[in-house]
């Protein structure tokens, strides 16, 4: 588990959990942002939005100064879901009207390296 870096917690409660936690780098992320196409303007200023707390749709519609969901918005935030970039409050009840967007670990690297390369240009 160490040479894989990979956590390990245990829970003795009423249950006995063990939970295994792989630790990503920049250089992982990096990789994998890479992989695919390019992030959008959008997608790129969803995890600024999300870096001090989670983000209901109608907040982050206008930190981004739309009124309405666009398809870019739509695809934005999907991607950075499927990406792990983003994750979802309610996960159970994707369409609730209560729905939050939280950034991740690996959204956080993501969000640092992005603010590191604008820094380095």
């Amino acid at each position: 588990m160490a040479e894989r870096n990979i956590e390990i917690e245990f829970d003795t409660g009423a249950f006995f959990i063990v939970t295994l936690a792989r630790q990503t780098t920049a250089e992982q992320v990096t990789e994998q942002i890479r992989a695919h196409e390019p992030m959008s303007d959008i997608g790129q200023r969803i995890p600024d939005i999300c870096s001090d707390r989670a983000r209901s749709t109608p907040e982050l519609l206008q930190f981004l100064g739309y009124k309405t969901r666009t398809g870019n918005f739509k695809r934005a935030l999907t991607r950075l879901l499927d990406l792990g970039c983003l994750k979802m409050t309610i996960p159970d009840k994707p369409r609730s009207r209560f729905q939050k967007y939280r950034l991740t670990d690996k959204g956080k690297t993501m969000y640092e390296l992005v603010e590191r390369y604008e820094l380095n240009k």
